[in-house]
């Protein structure tokens, strides 16, 4: 195999185990994905791939599970996300990232740890919260791409079951994703290797969104919050490693021999 092939399989498999963690329990393919893709691409291929990853994941599950969609959440959800993404996107450049993440992860980490101990004590009883969880996850989107983690502790703190809780997350995630598409559209971001790495990846995407949705269905709801409180601390514990690491990932990135075999050009 060529370089060029050996990549391409890596991005496969990459996305693969990105695409099994979100179908499974909803959440956490970026964060899966994005450390292992950026030692590979430049971060201007990674993140539309792994948007389109994300897309293709939720759409696939909302076909089959949109009647399981807590649409009353929803709504306030992404009404809340709608004020949050200027805002996030605003502060993008008078607030250091890496300080941003790095609170963002000991918050989860504390979250996390706090919901598998004392569970009984963070529970809502309603959803007139859900806004202000929508605005704190779209700022966190609109400035570094990151929706995903106050909506899981929001639906965690909801109680809601394991197969709402996917469906919605999913549909929660859609409008999230197409002014996320917009953003990599005016940014140039979609040039045809990323069409190209993608397309060869939709095979063991589909494979792993199959086998995810198998691995969702064996989760029992009695123990489904502590599975997500797991993935969580996983979640978070990438996510700090990604902002304490990222200097040397950029060095990773610039002296990999690799890109010259996978570069626009073919």
């Amino acid at each position: 195999m060529s370089d060029a092939q050996v990549v391409a399989l890596i991005i496969a498999l990459v996305l693969g185990a990105a695409a099994l963690t979100r179908s499974a329990l909803g959440f956490g393919d970026a964060l899966v994905s994005m450390p292992l893709l950026s030692l590979l691409l430049p971060l201007d291929r990674a993140r539309p791939l792994v948007a389109l990853l994300a897309g293709t994941t939720a759409l696939t599950i909302l076909a089959r599970d949109w009647r399981l969609v807590r649409f009353t959440a929803v709504w306030r959800l992404v009404l809340g996300a709608v004020v949050g993404i200027p805002i996030g996107a605003f502060f993008l450049h008078l607030i250091d990232e890496q300080l941003v993440k790095v609170i963002l992860s000991l918050l989860i980490i504390t979250f996390s740890l706090y919901n598998l101990f004392r569970p009984k004590l963070t529970e809502l009883k309603s959803e007139r919260l859900a806004v202000l969880f929508g605005v704190i996850s779209g700022t966190l989107g609109g400035a570094y791409n990151t929706f995903g983690p106050p909506v899981v502790i929001y639906g965690t703190m909801r109680r809601w079951p394991a197969e709402n809780f996917r469906a919605s997350v999913q549909c929660y995630f859609v409008p999230c994703l197409l002014t996320l598409f917009a953003v990599h559209i005016y940014e140039g971001l979609w040039v045809p290797a990323v069409f190209r790495d993608f397309a060869l990846s939709l095979p063991v995407i589909f494979v792993a969104i199959y086998a995810g949705t198998k691995l969702h269905r064996r989760l029992a709801d009695r123990r489904f919050d502590r599975y997500v409180s797991v993935a969580l601390l996983f979640v978070a514990g990438m996510l700090l490693f990604s902002s304490l690491g990222g200097a040397e990932g950029d060095q990773v990135r610039e002296s990999a021999p690799v890109e010259s075999a996978v570069g626009d050009g073919g």
